[in-house]
């Protein structure tokens, strides 16, 4: 299989999002010999990419200078990977995962859980069984 990666907001800053997308394929492109990765990357990010522990990156890599080109090379690839959370360009016309990260830790706390976490606060307002916002009620 042939998996394009957008690497566009793959940034030094970036910290845990970083941390994710170097872990994860220091590991694919050392271990993973069946599939192909065709690596959209931007001036911006070849220093973060040259951080990944082997140069395989480089074998099917794209440079661009916008993220819209990608869609000129969708016939290279067989699924689409946006690891940072951002899915674009779209429409693209092919399967897609897009990492979603952080989610868990406020948003849902309560349904994974059975209760809010002491260190976190969600970022939108929960709601009960009655349609009353955990806002209302404190």
């Amino acid at each position: 299989m042939r998996i394009g990666v957008n690497c566009f907001l793959l940034r030094a800053h970036i910290g845990g999002l970083k941390q994710y997308f170097l872990t994860l394929f220091n590991e694919l492109l050392q271990h993973d010999a069946e599939n192909e990765y065709v690596f959209f990357w931007f001036a911006h990010n070849e220093e973060e990419l040259n951080r990944l522990e082997t140069e395989r990156w480089k074998v099917n890599a794209i440079l661009l200078r916008d993220q819209s080109e990608i869609a000129e090379y969708r016939h290279r690839m067989d699924l689409y990977f946006c690891p940072f959370g951002a899915l674009y360009p779209r429409p693209l016309p092919l399967p897609t995962v897009v990492m979603l990260a952080d989610i868990t830790g406020g948003l849902l706390s309560r349904f994974l859980y059975g209760r809010r976490p002491l260190y976190s606060r969600p970022a939108l307002p929960e709601f009960d069984s009655d349609g009353r916002s955990s806002r209302d009620t404190l």
